[in-house]
């Protein structure tokens, strides 16, 4: 559908200019696929995605490198010294979906979401892994719904580490001082 547009277009004069909306995965191997002749400009998030286009037979001179602002935003972060509550162990920051189950008349994100018990049995097998090689666990909440339900199950795992952060915190300030990060 798309080259058939992007024929369209350049039949009529137009050009046509590429936004990537999507990071490519590391392991994917882009060579030797067919790069889109019929398109003038391509506009990517970062030099690791220019370079996949590259390795596809695209064209430098077409790739506009336009950045990720959240993701810049941590590049470009000053490092200060930070009173992070625990500093002696490494520390792990989660940041998962929500215990509660999913409410089947309410629409969601493209449908996106983890269901409450899956969410649930993640969570204990990463607080498990957490206390096995000893280290903090940061947990971001997703939202503020289910707050009490992360406290109720936070503390049942007896000798944990375990910080629950309020989802209004902002992660860049969680990713400067952690180790590791999991999401599910």
């Amino acid at each position: 559908l798309f080259r058939a547009t992007a024929l369209t277009a350049r039949r009529e004069g137009l050009r046509v200019v590429v936004l990537s909306h999507g990071i490519p995965p590391v392991n994917y191997d882009w060579r030797g696929r067919v790069p889109n002749t019929l398109v003038a400009e391509t506009i990517v998030n970062s030099e690791f995605e220019s370079d996949k286009y590259l390795q596809m037979g695209g064209s430098a001179g077409q790739l506009h490198v336009l950045g990720l602002p959240r993701f810049d935003r941590i590049h470009h972060r000053v490092h200060r010294v930070t009173n992070a509550p625990f500093s002696s162990k490494p520390t792990i920051l989660y940041c998962p979906h929500r215990l509660l189950p999913l409410n089947r008349k309410k629409g969601y994100f493209l449908g996106i979401h983890t269901p409450g018990r899956v969410t649930k049995e993640n969570s204990r097998v990463v607080i498990q892994a957490a206390q096995e090689v000893g280290c903090h666990l940061w947990i971001k909440l997703h939202d503020n719904s289910d707050s009490l339900l992360w406290r109720e199950f936070a503390t049942s795992f007896e000798g944990s580490e375990i910080k629950l952060f309020s989802p209004h915190i902002n992660i860049l300030d969680l990713l400067e001082r952690c180790d590791l990060v999991v999401t599910t």
